[in-house]
């Protein structure tokens, strides 16, 4: 097998061996020392019943076998000595086939050959560059990848995977980890690139490839490459190693970098700083988009984008490149729209209408000025579904409502307006803005009551009374109604005391209070004042010059808060 000094040494370390090649799980020192030490139990570790050569038996009792490991073999040597034994069963193309055929009578060895067939190239993986510093790894892999015959190593291997990969995943946990990289390079053409770049065998690229006519650009069903493989695995070095050779990159390539969010950095910069690649080629739509998901980065690449950017590739105003940079964005700290904006600012754009509803209602008004500032005049169908989208951003919805009513010269009908109203009181954020913009640019727009119980259910209380305090100001009379201050207080229900003390105050000296006959009542808000309460209405009335008949008073008792005072209904 291998020419080791010592005759004693060489079957121990023989016996050791078989015991890694067999093993299911990935071979450590450790886990080796114990294995050998001990008496082992064949039957938990699957093994054949006898050796390759049908004359020793699995027998791991050896005392000498712990100390000979411990102090000559490292995790290295193993998978050295795996690699080697593997590639030496799949040499014998004729002894694989007879093992996996279930009519002949090498049944026993058929899960020692199935182990070989899909681990040899981990073992390979893992020693890196000495796997082809190794004179005999070597002549084995050349043997394998460059067979004399067309039926015969690495195309014989692809064929007998194929055929017992059902049998895989009961092999072992080291066969899942890797089986995403197995699984592409089996659904692929029988061609060792996929291998070599799924697995990342850059050492048997730079020997091996330089003497081979493979062809490096070959695409499978799925539409990858052996480089789309090493960059979706993250095979830096088998990268760098395809860029020294000048392996084409393509786009698709270049965006699936971008989105990796851990390691695209490394990748990126050996791709821009390849001397073949030219970087205004790999620039498209679907770059940007890219960019976009990859939010810890994503302000880092627009800014080398800007620079870099080809002035004859257009920018697609698309679904997917609005939703990309509409996650997580915010005005006051989102500089890679800014980023963008100097893209779409400075270079041709491609717009499509169903895309501008999307801008208004998630994105940057920014860029929806300059979207329209390209675009011609939009149809009234359309501005006004872009102004109820716009009243939905709460990040940035008061300048996206001014750059819409700029493009459409500040022109809003009562009754569409009226409808906006009540949609914009639902802004968490700028709600209390876009009601005081809408009453403004058409006077004949009215508060009603739905607006007021529209605004009271914002879940943040803050903002709720801001925009409550924005609508009674210019609230008519008679607006608050039993009904409508029914409603306002079921929805103040969770409110802070000091907010629902606020919040009466405002409709207490707000002209739409409708106390002539309406009937008072704040049940089930807690902290109120019912003597406050009554005197802040006799204030109020008494300012506007109304005075009280008090032959007509009727005393009624009404619920305000804890408390029940009495509060004078007056007969008109």
């Amino acid at each position: 097998m291998y020419y080791i000094e010592k005759r004693h040494a060489w079957e121990h370390a023989r016996k050791a061996f078989m015991f890694m090649l067999a093993s299911s799980k990935p071979v450590t020192s450790s886990l080796l020392i114990a294995a050998i030490a001990q008496d082992v139990n064949t039957t938990n570790i699957q093994l054949p019943p006898r050796d390759l050569n049908a004359q020793d038996t699995f027998q791991f009792s050896h005392g000498s076998a712990g100390e000979y490991l411990k102090n000559s073999f490292s995790t290295g040597m193993c998978n050295l000595y795996l690699a080697k034994q593997s590639m030496i069963v799949l040499s014998d193309t004729s002894y694989c086939e007879k093992a996996l055929d279930p009519q002949n009578g090498l049944i026993a060895v058929r899960p020692l050959v199935i182990h070989c067939l899909f681990s040899w190239m981990l073992f390979v993986r893992s020693l890196g560059n000495k796997a082809t510093s190794d004179p005999q790894i070597l002549s084995l892999l050349q043997r394998f990848f460059l067979p004399r015959k067309s039926r015969s190593g690495y195309t014989l291997w692809h064929e007998m995977c194929r055929k017992t990969v059902h049998e895989v995943m009961d092999i072992g946990s080291v066969f899942e980890e890797h089986w995403c990289w197995l699984s592409d390079v089996l659904r692929s053409q029988s061609s060792p690139v996929f291998l070599l770049g799924a697995f990342g065998l850059s050492s048997v690229i730079e020997k091996i490839g330089k003497k081979s006519n493979w062809e490096w650009n070959e695409v499978n069903d799925d539409g990858e490459t052996c480089f789309s493989l090493a960059v979706k695995y993250r095979h830096i070095h088998t990268i760098r190693t395809f860029l020294d050779r000048g392996m084409p990159v393509r786009p698709c390539d270049f965006s699936m970098v971008l989105r990796d969010k851990d390691h695209h950095m490394d990748i990126a910069l050996l791709i821009c700083r390849a001397p073949h690649i030219a970087l205004g080629k790999l620039l498209n739509t679907e770059t940007l988009i890219a960019a976009a998901w990859n939010f810890a980065y994503r302000g880092r690449i627009l800014r080398q984008l800007v620079c870099h950017w080809p002035p004859t590739v257009p920018i697609e105003i698309s679904k997917e490149l609005v939703w990309a940079f509409a996650i997580h964005y915010d005005i006051k700290f989102d500089k890679s729209t800014k980023y963008l904006e100097a893209l779409v600012r400075n270079n041709k754009i491609l717009i499509n209408e169903e895309t501008l509803p999307i801008i208004a209602a998630e994105w940057s008004s920014s860029i929806m000025g300059i979207v329209l500032s390209r675009s011609p005049k939009l149809a009234s169908r359309i501005s006004s579904k872009l102004l109820f989208a716009a009243v939905k951003n709460n990040a940035d919805g008061l300048r996206m409502l001014e750059v819409l009513l700029r493009h459409s010269h500040k022109v809003i009908h009562m009754t569409l307006g009226q409808k906006l109203l009540t949609r914009a009181t639902r802004n968490e954020l700028w709600g209390d803005s876009l009601v005081e913009l809408f009453l403004c640019v058409n006077k004949k727009i009215c508060v009603t009551g739905i607006d007021l119980v529209t605004a009271s259910t914002v879940e943040k209380h803050e903002k709720a009374l801001l925009t409550l305090r924005a609508l009674l100001k210019k609230c008519n009379h008679d607006v608050i109604t039993r009904h409508v201050l029914q409603n306002i207080i079921n929805n103040t229900k969770d409110w802070s005391d000091q907010s629902v003390e606020c919040l009466e105050k405002m409709i207490w000296k707000s002209k739409g209070f409708n106390y002539k006959g309406a009937e008072l009542i704040w049940a089930d808000v807690e902290g109120k004042s019912g003597h406050t309460a009554c005197e802040q209405l006799h204030d109020i009335r008494t300012k506007r010059g109304e005075c009280l008949n008090t032959s007509s008073l009727l005393k009624r008792s009404y619920r305000i808060g804890k408390c029940r005072v009495y509060i004078p209904k007056v007969h008109m």
